[in-house]
């Protein structure tokens, strides 16, 4: 097997998963053929696509979970009907001890009046017990204005929440029903992309494969960077004339001296 010596600092190209030969099976002696990074490249633009859209993919899914606003907006409603739940039976018993008070002040005031079985000795208590009671009557009377009040302000949260959770349901709705159309669209477009991706690779050479998978994770996905300008795009450091010109030459594959990135020059 031939192999296709790296044009560029070897600590460089080890650093980059690469050994100071490149394996590429041609005949020993021969010029390197240019579609050999040409192919990497290309083959690299389709992996880049197959990373957004999966990068995008896994986006959705954390997406089409429950929304926090609208997590907090139930919260919020939850929080407030419990409120007014608990006032609301408070203001029950409340009434019924009102009741209780007025039904009771109301006995004692008639036996009094009626002047039936009373003796001078139990008016003064009579009397007493129904200042109390009227006291308490008062009071009870007092609780409830307030209670009342705590009540309506509580009830009118408790609808703005209603509808905020409405309105932040109807907008999620929609989004989910976006967002499943762009999980569909991208799923479908991955297929043929995969399939693509696997027919191209299959004539890369084995061993060049792995180096330039090996390239790929080290540098985020770009193993090979295209020379414009006299600058690699890989890491926009301008390159040696005679290092592009051996690129462009493709007797060697040349690997720039600052990133370790294939260079791909046309």
């Amino acid at each position: 097997m031939g192999r296709l010596r790296i044009s560029g600092p070897c600590a460089m190209a080890r650093k980059a998963g690469l050994c100071s030969y490149f394996p590429y099976s041609g005949t020993p002696g021969k010029d390197v053929p240019v579609t050999v990074v040409k192919d990497l490249f290309s083959l690299q633009q389709l992996d880049l696509a197959i990373d957004r859209r999966m990068k995008r993919l896994a986006q959705i899914k954390a997406a089409l979970k429950e929304d926090a606003v609208l997590a907090g907006a139930r919260k919020d409603q939850a929080a407030s009907q419990a409120a007014s739940k608990d006032l609301q039976s408070k203001q029950k018993t409340l009434e019924l001890d009102l009741a209780t008070a007025k039904s009771r002040y109301a006995t004692v005031e008639m036996r009094m009046m009626s002047n039936e079985g009373v003796t001078a000795r139990e008016l003064p208590a009579m009397e007493r017990e129904l200042a109390h009671v009227k006291q308490q009557q008062k009071s009870l009377e007092e609780q409830g204005v307030v209670l009342l009040e705590t009540l309506q302000k509580t009830h009118a949260q408790a609808q703005a929440h209603a509808a905020k959770v409405q309105e932040l349901e109807q907008a999620w709705r929609e989004s989910q029903r976006d967002l499943l159309a762009e999980q569909a669209a991208l799923q479908a477009e991955l297929t043929p992309s995969r399939a693509e991706r696997e027919g191209q690779a299959a004539g890369v050479q084995a061993v060049t494969m792995q180096a330039y998978e090996r390239l790929r994770i080290k540098k985020a996905g770009v193993a090979v960077a295209r020379v414009e300008k006299g600058i690699c795009t890989g890491c926009r450091i301008s390159l040696p004339t005679m290092l592009i010109q051996q690129a462009r030459a493709g007797k060697a594959l040349a690997t720039c001296p600052t990133c370790g990135r294939i260079m791909f020059a046309e």
